[in-house]
């Protein structure tokens, strides 16, 4: 019950937000139907309904505000799940040029445009990776390690894509940077010693 308890709440609250407010906020509307999608994706995913409703979601958010990148993230997991690959591909550029489109925005206007969190641009480019499109994978992961360069599974994925686009000296840079996160870890003993992204990083750079 639970679950349909969140549902309501979400649809409560994106119709209060309709009845009461004179000028709608597309971003937070559209952060509403994102929740949904998301929870249609999980906790919903056995309801007979589910399949329509995210459709029906991604259809509705992207009408409403096409310039927020985790809609459009949403249909390209969606169609890749499905395996409508060349959509999924569509989709993705879609969600990447969005982000970029944010990033450019903020960086030239004092009015900010709400960026995807750290994580959320870490899962965007995994989806990325994943449909093998390694280049927008490795433009995300560049611009996630220049807000926060403290992880090191973005070092990590930045390194794997450099290598799939053949630039083995930034590569070799990243999984560095990955090694030397991963062995601080390590001395202050929050990393398990056999940890396999340890291990994976040695073969590559002894190689």
């Amino acid at each position: 019950h639970t679950n349909y308890d969140a549902l309501n709440y979400y649809l409560q609250g994106i119709k209060v937000h309709q009845d009461h407010t004179q000028e709608l906020d597309l971003w937070t509307l559209c952060d509403a139907y994102i929740s949904i999608i998301e929870l249609y994706f999980t906790d919903l995913c056995d309801d007979i309904h589910a399949e329509d409703e995210i459709k029906k979601y991604i259809e509705l958010g992207l009408s409403i505000n096409n310039q927020v990148p985790q809609i459009w993230y949403c249909a390209a997991n969606y169609h890749y799940i499905k395996g409508n690959d060349d959509q999924a591909v569509h989709y993705i550029n879609c969600c990447i040029k969005a982000l970029f489109h944010i990033i450019q925005h903020n960086e030239q206007h004092n009015e900010h445009l709400p960026e995807p969190t750290v994580e959320i641009q870490n899962n965007i480019g995994k989806l990325a990776m994943e449909m093998e499109c390694y280049s927008l994978a490795y433009q995300v992961y560049t611009h996630v390690i220049q807000l926060d360069d403290r992880f090191a599974e973005i070092w990590y994925l930045n390194g794997i894509c450099a290598l799939k686009l053949k630039k083995k000296e930034q590569a070799k840079h990243a999984f560095l940077q990955a090694y030397h996160l991963l062995q601080q870890l390590k001395e202050q003993q929050q990393l398990e010693k056999d940890h396999g992204l340890l291990q994976s990083i040695q073969d590559f750079l002894n190689e």
